[in-house]
């Protein structure tokens, strides 16, 4: 799991973060298992997993326990986040 606090949640952001945190760390994964968010189906990250050759699985909605070890892992780290972040969480650094 390879986690960044980023200031939103678009599509571009998104790219953003698979190419500079996970492909150019790791190398290119040969499939992804993503939640169906809206930057996850738009058209510029089926662009980029298209031109590398990475298959996009999503989980299917409504059922958590097809991404359980992710959905621990988030439930994990937003406790451990609210108890480091100030109390109005505005300060994440």
């Amino acid at each position: 799991v390879v986690a960044k606090a980023v200031r939103d949640c678009s599509a571009t952001t998104a790219v953003k973060f698979l190419i500079n945190d996970v492909i150019l760390k790791y190398g290119t994964p040969t499939c992804i298992l993503t939640d169906n968010g809206t930057h996850f189906a738009a058209q510029i990250m089926n662009n980029l997993f298209q031109h590398l050759g990475v298959t996009h699985l999503y989980s299917t909605v409504y059922h958590p326990q097809t991404n359980g070890q992710i959905e621990r892992f988030n439930a994990t780290m937003d406790g451990k986040i609210a108890a480091l972040c100030n109390e109005r969480r505005t300060n994440w650094d």
